[in-house]
């Protein structure tokens, strides 16, 4: 540490109004630089939700209670509770696969990468499994079985199903 004042030893620092930002970064900036280019990997996922209708919206009409709780749920964030209805869902309507397949959707989300942490992507397993017995290979279950083969880093495994996701969408199965 420095005995010395602050101000002799130049650790003073500068408010953020007498510094001379550029126009990039300026933090009362109030819109970026057309030239601003975002990567597809955070633009894409931002403009399917912004578009996207709500999630109730989208519920078949032989959901089960549960499922639609869970639904309500998850607009409001609340991931917890949710996963707790969409168990309860699954448990009472086994035929109902859209449940399967946000319980797995969810699940491997949240499944750490850790090799030791293997429960939740299991769990994760078995849901993704059932719906796509129940739901066929369509490409939503083929990108979400992706997802969770990356995340048990089967790195083959997560290309292989999410090259079909992206075959079946190209065919027109863009569910």
């Amino acid at each position: 540490p420095c005995s010395r004042p602050l101000r002799r030893c130049g650790a003073m620092q500068r408010s953020t109004r007498s510094v001379a930002w550029p126009r990039r970064i300026r933090p009362d900036s109030p819109e970026p630089q057309r030239d601003t280019v975002y990567p597809p990997r955070l633009l894409l996922p931002a403009l399917a939700l912004a578009f996207a209708p709500p999630l109730c919206a989208q519920s078949p009409p032989d959901a089960p209670p549960a499922y639609l709780t869970a639904l309500v749920l998850l607009e409001r964030g609340d991931t917890t509770r949710a996963l707790d209805h969409l168990r309860e869902a699954t448990r009472t309507a086994a035929g109902f696969g859209p449940a399967f397949l946000r319980l797995g959707s969810i699940l491997t989300t949240r499944a750490p990468e850790l090799t030791r942490a293997v429960g939740l992507r299991r769990e994760a397993e078995a849901a993704l499994d059932r719906a796509r017995r129940l739901l066929g290979e369509t490409p939503t279950v083929l990108a979400e079985l992706g997802f969770l083969r990356r995340k048990q880093h089967m790195y083959p495994a997560a290309r292989w199903y999410l090259q079909r996701a992206l075959r079946a969408a190209e065919r027109g199965g863009a569910n």
